[in-house]
């Protein structure tokens, strides 16, 4: 898959895809970037808060933006998926990140 197509579908942790609702695509980050978050986090399965919630990362946890997924907009929001240095991966809210 291109990164073109990635700005029109999003997977999973689990491997399922969800289409995005827009092809523009934020820029606030790019793959393999390091992060922390800037509140308590939650890190979902899906790019939405109706999915599974994987974790809950505190305030300043670390992480890095993954190579291909991402970022998804879904309900208004832009979502990047990020691995967490504790090992938890999956989708994050763009405001709660911060380089």
């Amino acid at each position: 898959m291109d990164d073109l197509q990635w700005k029109i579908d999003g997977q999973d942790t689990a491997g399922t895809w969800i289409p995005s609702t827009n092809t523009f695509v934020s820029t606030k980050f790019s793959a393999n970037q390091r992060l922390h978050t800037l509140f308590s986090t939650q890190v979902w399965s899906l790019p939405t808060p109706t999915s599974t919630l994987v974790a809950t990362e505190a305030a300043g946890a670390l992480g890095t933006i993954t190579k291909v997924a991402g970022p998804i907009l879904r309900g208004g929001a832009w979502w990047w998926m990020v691995k967490y240095d504790d090992g938890k991966q999956g989708w994050s809210l763009e405001t709660n990140l911060s380089l």
